[in-house]
């Protein structure tokens, strides 16, 4: 005869079932929550190497701008270099000043020169002939040592030339008496 299968006995192996599948989903959940937690934690790292990234970039873009703003300045001063048109106050150790000293047109008669540095101001007086004369003379006289300079390193100088009269015709002319001399007017 055939044995019928006994209630209990099922009920045994359907409560281990369900006791194996408890632990099972146990385990899974573990596992899962596992890999959640790893999943955040890389998570966080790469925000904040993305951060970190980010940070570098706008401090990278800010240095290219600077370099580059850099690089247009030398490439200005290489052209002037390559040209010969170089300012000596601009040239490294010079000890030229930006501007060597500053003619002043008082009158018709009456030019006085400053020197940089210096409170005593040269008078030169006559007409107009012999003014102009007096100043292209006392000029490489009173800056003797900037214009040798100069000469000796293709440099140029910058001089002021204020006009305090309504004469643009006596600027003009002691702007074309200093242009001559290695020297340039400071505007």
């Amino acid at each position: 005869m055939s044995e019928k299968p006994r209630p209990d006995a099922m009920l045994f192996s359907l409560s281990e079932l369900a006791f194996v599948l408890f632990f099972l989903a146990i385990t899974a959940a573990a596992l899962i929550y596992q890999a959640h937690e790893e999943t955040r934690a890389e998570a966080d790292r790469l925000t904040v190497e993305r951060n970190a990234l980010r940070e570098e970039r706008e401090f990278l873009a800010a240095s290219v701008s600077s370099l580059e703003e850099e690089v247009v300045f030398l490439n200005e001063i290489l052209d002037e270099y390559r040209h010969g048109v170089v300012p000596c106050w601009r040239r490294p150790g010079t000890v030229v000043s930006p501007v060597i000293g500053e003619i002043t047109i008082r009158g018709l008669t009456r030019y006085e020169i400053l020197r940089a540095g210096s409170d005593e101001a040269v008078v030169l007086t006559g007409t107009q002939p012999v003014l102009e004369t007096s100043l292209q003379e006392s000029l490489p006289v009173l800056f003797r040592e900037e214009m040798a300079y100069a000469g000796a390193n293709r440099c140029y100088l910058r001089i002021a030339v204020r006009n305090e009269t309504n004469l643009f015709s006596l600027y003009e002319r002691v702007v074309e008496a200093v242009t001559g001399r290695n020297m340039v007017v400071a505007r």
